[in-house]
């Protein structure tokens, strides 16, 4: 019955991650949101030390740090871009301050190319994710 039906407003934000916008995200953040936070898990694969540095990783203020380690218990995967996982961490605190009653979920692309490890890198993000609301009880 059209009568009873009643409209429904649905506004989109891309934040895009911008340093320079990050002052201003919280104008946009409502508890009656519902947030997508999408992040690359290929940037989870432990770093293999053969590997030879890509452009992007050679390119000018690209980090030059040194590939995490590699000695974890049952080859847990390892974040290979330390800003992946900062990354992450940073959008759901963000939400989770700013909009407390908010529903987040988390959309992790290029699972295709995970391969074999894909179970580890999952359960990296997962412990890093459950660590996060652990430590910080109010998030």
């Amino acid at each position: 019955d059209e009568q009873n039906e009643e409209a429904i407003t649905l506004q989109t934000f891309d934040f895009a991650g911008q340093e320079e916008y990050h002052i201003l995200h919280h104008l946009f953040m409502s508890n009656k949101g519902l947030y997508l936070v999408v992040f690359d898990l290929s940037l989870w694969l432990k770093q293999a030390p053969s590997r030879a540095p890509t452009a992007a990783s050679s390119a000018p203020g690209a980090s030059s740090a040194p590939p995490p380690s590699s000695s974890s218990p049952g080859g847990a995967a390892h974040v290979e871009d330390r800003a992946a996982d900062e990354g992450l961490m940073y959008w759901l605190c963000s939400v989770l301050c700013h909009a407390p009653e908010s529903k987040v979920l988390l959309v992790g692309t290029h699972g295709d190319l995970l391969g074999e490890r894909r179970g580890a890198v999952l359960a990296e993000v997962e412990a890093r994710v459950q660590g996060l609301l652990e430590r910080n009880p109010s998030l």
